[in-house]
């Protein structure tokens, strides 16, 4: 049995590291809340014209507790998607029925590792800004951050399900 390459086992893990670079450029002091908000009325002026201050302050708080939420759900589905690759790595080299091994379309223990993963990359992000003058560390985001990988991880298992229950079903036909 030959055992698989660094790039055969690094190339599930590409999108979390691409998108773990993505994050850690949105911590820094390019993206604090000071600067989004000067390009960020730039554009919305630009397309709307005058817009009342207040309300602006409001979306823009909004839109960007809304990105954590998204992008720390898109970062823990990636994750979870490193762990299937890494899975089905290991059974293309062990030679196992392929078949079989579709059951596990989304296994529990891929989500949790990929949502405790996903905490430790947020508790990192929100420490490095707590660091930084222009920034702020808050536990409130990494919790909305944990909160957007749940629900990632909610979506992936439902997606999953109707795949996995007819997978079971031929599986059960064929025993």
């Amino acid at each position: 049995m030959r055992r698989p390459s660094f790039g055969e086992q690094l190339r599930p893990w590409i999108p979390a590291l691409l998108w773990m670079g993505v994050i850690a450029c949105e911590s820094t002091g390019l993206f604090s809340s000071q600067h989004t908000a000067k390009w960020l009325w730039q554009i919305v002026t630009s397309i709307f014209g005058q817009v009342n201050r207040q309300d602006f302050q409001i979306a823009h708080g909004i839109l960007r507790k809304v990105g954590h939420f998204a992008g720390y759900g898109i970062l823990s589905y990636f994750f979870w998607v490193g762990w299937r690759g890494r899975y089905r790595l290991q059974l293309r080299h062990s030679h196992d029925d392929l078949r079989a091994a579709c059951v596990h379309l989304w296994r529990g223990r891929w989500a949790v590792f990929a949502i405790l993963l996903t905490i430790a990359v947020a508790s990192a992000d929100e420490l490095h800004q707590s660091l930084l003058p222009s920034r702020t560390g808050l536990s409130r985001d990494v919790l909305l951050d944990t909160v957007g990988a749940l629900f990632a991880q909610w979506v992936v298992f439902m997606a999953n399900r109707p795949r996995r229950e007819a997978v079971v079903r031929e599986i059960e036909k064929v025993v």
